[in-house]
C-alpha cells in the first residue's frame, strides 16, 4: 500500500472517532484504550473508516487474529484466560513496547487491546492489511499476491525469516560500508607509501563484514608493489 498514506489514514480514523481535529505526533505511542479512552465499538468505527479509505478488508476479529497468529489457543493462553509466555513472545513481535517479563503470568486476553497503540495499528495495517483469504475468494490474484510478497519491506517478518541477516542491509547500508572501506584503504595506502625505510608496514584494514559475503576483501597489490608504483618516475 505504498501509494496510500497509511499513517495519515489511521490517524485520521482515530481522530474522527474521538471527535478531535488531529492527533499529535506524541499521540502515536498512546494506547487506544487506556490513554485515548476508546471502547470496543470505537474500534469497530475505526476499522470501518480505514476500510473506506484503503483497499483492505478488516473484519472485527482482524486485530486479535493477527496478534495471535498461528499460535494455538492452548499455547497462547491458559484455561483461565491468562496469556502464556509463548503468547507474550508472539505479542511482543507485533507490539515492541510490550515487556514480556513484566507481564508474565499477569496479562489476561481481554486486556490485550489496552496495550495496542496508534503506532502499532499503523504498522500492522501497513504490512498486514491485506486479507490473504481474498486469494481463495478470488478477490486477490496470484500475480497481485506475488507482487505484494516481493515488495514487502525488509523489516517484515517473512523477509527476515527468508533472508536472515541479509534483510537488515539495504542499498544505503551497502553504500556506507563501501565508502568506509574505500576511506580506510586510502589511509592505509598513504601510511604504507610514507613509511620510513626498514619500518614495518601496517596490515591492510579488513572490510566491514556484510551479510551473505564470506570475504569482501578485494584483490589488491602488495605493499611493496604499491611503494614501487608511487616511487617510479
Amino acid at each position: 500500500m505504498a501509494q496510500y498514506d497509511v499513517d495519515q489514514v489511521v490517524r485520521g480514523a482515530v481522530a474522527d472517532t474521538l471527535g478531535v481535529t488531529d492527533l499529535a505526533a506524541a499521540d502515536l505511542d498512546a494506547s487506544l484504550v487506556d490513554d485515548l479512552g476508546l471502547e470496543s465499538l470505537d474500534l469497530v468505527d475505526i476499522l470501518f473508516r480505514i476500510e473506506r479509505a484503503l483497499p483492505v478488508r478488516l473484519p472485527l476479529d482482524w486485530l486479535s487474529e493477527l496478534l495471535q497468529g498461528a499460535v494455538r489457543d492452548e499455547e497462547f493462553c491458559t484455561e483461565n484466560g491468562v496469556v502464556t509466555d509463548s503468547g507474550l513472545d508472539r505479542l511482543a513481535a507485533h507490539l515492541p513496547q510490550l515487556q514480556a517479563g513484566r507481564w508474565s503470568g499477569r496479562l489476561r486476553v481481554e486486556h490485550i487491546p489496552s496495550l495496542v497503540t496508534v503506532r502499532n495499528l499503523i504498522e500492522l495495517l501497513r504490512w498486514y492489511g491485506v486479507d490473504l483469504l481474498d486469494y481463495h475468494r478470488g478477490a486477490l490474484s496470484a500475480r497481485r499476491l506475488r507482487v505484494l510478497i516481493e515488495h514487502l519491506p525488509r523489516e517484515a517478518s517473512l523477509v527476515r525469516a527468508v533472508h536472515g541477516d541479509d534483510a537488515s542491509w539495504g542499498l544505503t547500508e551497502h553504500l556506507i560500508a563501501t565508502a568506509v572501506d574505500q576511506l580506510t584503504t586510502a589511509n592505509w595506502q598513504f601510511a604504507v607509501v610514507h613509511a620510513t625505510e626498514g619500518s614495518s608496514t601496517p596490515d591492510r584494514p579488513p572490510p566491514i563484514p556484510r551479510p551473505g559475503v564470506a570475504d569482501a576483501t578485494p584483490d589488491s597489490a602488495t605493499p611493496d608493489q604499491l611503494a614501487a608504483f608511487f616511487t617510479q618516475r
